[in-house]
């Protein structure tokens, strides 16, 4: 498996133009600009949620769900309090950027 800290991001301005390329752990430990991307996916019934800046999408699936595993450590089924729950520090491991972005569509779409 491929180490994900090698893996090569675009590097962005603050207004969101590609100003360079670099590795993603150096993107991380520096704090630079990059894009992320956050998938919210929910059972059709509206119950259950699966882990999920700017570019937040959300989709409605049943499962069974395949993961990356170079891409995701963990993923299931929660209910949108269970996912509330996850989003304090330390309760639940989170990449910083997936953090943010949960708590915003929580806040925006859901609620």
């Amino acid at each position: 498996m491929t180490d994900p800290a090698r893996e090569r991001l675009t590097v962005l301005d603050a207004d969101g133009r590609p100003t360079g390329v670099a590795e993603r752990g150096e993107v991380y430990a520096r704090s630079l600009w990059h894009a992320s991307t956050a998938v919210a996916l929910r059972s059709t019934d509206g119950e259950h949620g699966l882990r999920a800046h700017i570019h937040a999408y959300q989709a409605f699936c049943d499962g069974p769900v395949v993961h990356q595993p170079a891409e995701v450590a963990e993923g299931g089924w929660w209910t949108l309090d269970e996912l509330r729950s996850r989003l304090d520090p330390p309760a639940y491991p989170w990449v910083p950027d997936g953090r943010v972005v949960t708590r915003r569509w929580l806040g925006d779409a859901v609620g």
